[in-house]
């Protein structure tokens, strides 16, 4: 018998219906219902302060107002047309919770961190547009550790489409990631959103390929990796045709379960189908086999889940085979059970109606204690997926844990190898200034021994200045006075100048009449 195509389908926010190249159909749930917060702001009028700071970019005060006021991380602001005439409803513009905001803006990690610890529902919750945070992160190159912060938060997001069909897969593709690690993150939640086709008919490849960014070749490699690994697709119309081809190995009940949309993975059972496909029930066969298969069926959700954890150990992984296994087989040993029946009931049939009556509660008595058995099994089989969730939680806590640490480790041994370089610098220098210090030290001791000769100099001088000190002030005394005397000398030569000059002025007058007189005598 081939394989078959692995195909998934979701039909709607909480189911989604898968099946596997060995003909596993599994119909799981995830729960995405949540209350979303009814508190709510007009952008134009009473603007939260956590989304202005979000807006503005200031990322220390957003983480400061989640932890003082909880409540803004958990309210819608709204934005309304203008409209001329006031109406009491008003058409929408946009509305969003801040982490939408935040998560196009390029946010730090902690910011996302805090947003998502003020309202951990913040990221389960669609905008006006049906659009979730981790669509507007991949579509804004958002960091790696914002990414994975969402995805703990709401791994289910990244099968969420938006009103254009597209997937965060599509966003991150189209306009490219932070870093390729994004995209492996992406697929690592689900990697059956590969060949997921958006309202355009494009897959993620497509996109890659019509883009334009500076990663985008190395995003084309990390997708084409991932087709190889995994050709699923989530699409409609090839899961119903799947299940179609696929319908003569699966049972009837196990096919009237996938319509009603039950939240239980149900294996295929080819040696059972064939035999069950000879025979007809009464309404009381048919309701123990509803029981058997609801039981075995209810056992195979937990295992299927269960591996279907990307992150699990292998310690895990080797205990959920285990558990699958021990199911399988039991559910190989009621085929066998279930065909013998029928062959013996028709057997019985045809000979009497009575021997085939007892031989019949003799089978339900087997059935009911086979019954009875699975249920164990389902019982212990619940505890072990408990376990091995917890123990799930707690290997991821310590891998991201141990992330973060290996990052500081990384960080701190590049601190350690600058911090020895510049220790090995300041030792040259140390060094250098020993050797300086020295030779200042040498002179030093010789300007010293100058200075104290200098010194024994100066008191030489001094005596000396002040013998010379003495000397000239008492010739200055000497001078004074006769400068004094010159001075009543300069007075007495004056007033004879004056004295003189008086009488030349006379005998001048004196001659001028004496002239005068002589002339007039000559005439």
């Amino acid at each position: 018998m081939g394989q078959l195509a692995p195909v998934e389908l979701q039909l709607d926010n909480r189911i989604l219906v898968s099946l596997n190249k060995q003909g596993d159909l599994s119909i799981m749930s995830f729960d995405l219902e949540v209350s979303p917060s009814t508190l709510e702001v007009d952008f134009d009028k009473n603007l939260t302060e956590l989304y202005k700071a979000i807006t503005d970019q200031s990322w220390d005060d957003a983480i400061a107002i989640c932890k003082r006021d909880p409540m803004q991380a958990a309210t819608w602001v709204v934005r309304h047309y203008d409209e001329e005439e006031d109406t009491e409803e008003q058409e929408i513009m946009w509305r969003f919770l801040p982490i939408h905001s935040a998560c196009a803006r390029h946010p730090p990690a902690a910011v996302v961190d805090a947003l998502i610890k003020a309202y951990p529902d913040g990221p389960k919750c669609i905008d006006d547009q049906g659009m979730y945070a981790l669509h507007y992160a991949c579509g804004n190159q958002a960091s790696q550790d914002v990414i994975r912060s969402l995805l703990v938060c709401c791994p289910e997001a990244t099968r969420i489409r938006d009103p254009r069909g597209m997937l965060p897969i599509h966003y991150l593709a189209c306009w490219g990631p932070s870093s390729v690690a994004v995209v492996d993150m992406i697929l690592v939640a689900h990697r059956g959103v590969i060949n997921a086709r958006d309202d355009e008919g494009k897959t993620p490849l497509d996109l890659a390929e019509e883009s334009e960014y500076p990663q985008r070749d190395d995003v084309i490699v990390v997708l084409k990796r991932w087709m190889v690994d995994d050709t699923s697709v989530i699409s409609e119309e090839t899961s119903k045709r799947s299940i179609d081809n696929s319908s003569n190995m699966i049972s009837p009940l196990s096919t009237k379960l996938s319509h009603a949309q039950s939240s239980i993975t149900m294996s295929h059972r080819p040696s059972m189908m064939s035999a069950l496909s000879h025979r007809t029930y009464d309404e009381e066969e048919k309701k123990e086999e509803d029981s058997v298969v609801s039981g075995l069926s209810k056992i195979t959700k937990h295992t299927t889940a269960t591996n279907g954890t990307q992150k699990s150990t292998y310690s895990a992984a080797t205990e959920a085979s285990k558990l699958s296994a021990m199911v399988l087989q039991k559910e190989k040993e009621v085929s066998a059970l279930k065909a013998k029946l029928a062959e013996q009931a028709i057997l019985l049939k045809r000979e009497s109606k009575a021997p085939w009556e007892m031989e019949t509660k003799t089978w339900k008595e087997r059935f009911e204690a086979l019954l009875d058995h699975h249920q164990k099994v389902l019982s212990e089989t619940q505890s072990a997926n408990a376990e091995l969730e917890k123990k799930n939680n707690e290997l991821m806590f310590m891998r991201e844990t141990l992330a973060e640490t290996q990052g500081k480790l990384l960080r701190s041994e590049q601190e350690c190898d600058g911090l020895r370089d510049t220790l090995g610098d300041l030792m040259d220098q140390h060094e250098a200034f020993k050797k300086r210090s020295g030779a200042v030290n040498g002179r030093l001791g010789s300007l010293t021994a100058t200075l104290e000769s200098m010194v024994e100099n100066q008191s030489i001088i001094q005596e000396t200045l002040t013998s010379k000190s003495t000397s000239l002030s008492e010739k200055y005394e000497t001078r004074k006075k006769l400068l004094q005397e010159l001075l009543q000398m300069e007075e007495s030569l004056q007033k004879d100048e004056e004295i003189l000059e008086q009488a030349l002025m006379k005998q001048s007058r004196e001659l001028g009449a004496i002239s005068a007189i002589i002339n007039a005598t000559r005439d």
